[in-house]
């Protein structure tokens, strides 16, 4: 009588634990890594877009296709592949900025509220 006293909560907690099919839903692993992709996707186009229009067209229509696929990677491919995408894209776009003159100049410890550099010695 002890023992069934004994198992009958552990049992009870058994029974309402959800499955375990359930913690591996992969519907909404998927969705959750779509998400984050277009987090990462979305902040490059925006960039992406800001510099298009002063882009010689070759570059214009290699960027629109860099997108378009990484788009496609995000949405219904690779997320992993899309995010990477985006990494790349996002950095060409800093190549593209600098060199057409519209990136802000770097940041120093200065510029960051006048923090001096420690004397050395």
């Amino acid at each position: 009588m002890r023992t069934i006293i004994k198992t009958l909560p552990l049992a009870a907690l058994i029974l309402a634990a959800p499955p375990l099919a359930r913690a591996c839903d992969m519907e909404a692993i998927n969705a959750e890594m779509t998400t984050i992709c277009l987090g990462a996707l979305n902040p490059t186009r925006a960039a992406a877009e800001a510099i298009m229009a002063q882009l010689p067209p070759a570059e214009k229509t290699a960027l629109a296709a860099a997108l378009a696929r990484a788009g496609d990677a995000c949405e219904t491919g690779d997320p992993a592949q899309g995010t990477r995408e985006a990494a790349g894209i996002m950095r060409l776009v800093g190549h593209l900025e600098a060199r057409l003159g519209l990136a802000p100049p770097p940041i120093t410890l200065q510029r960051l509220g006048g923090i001096a550099p420690a004397p050395r010695g």
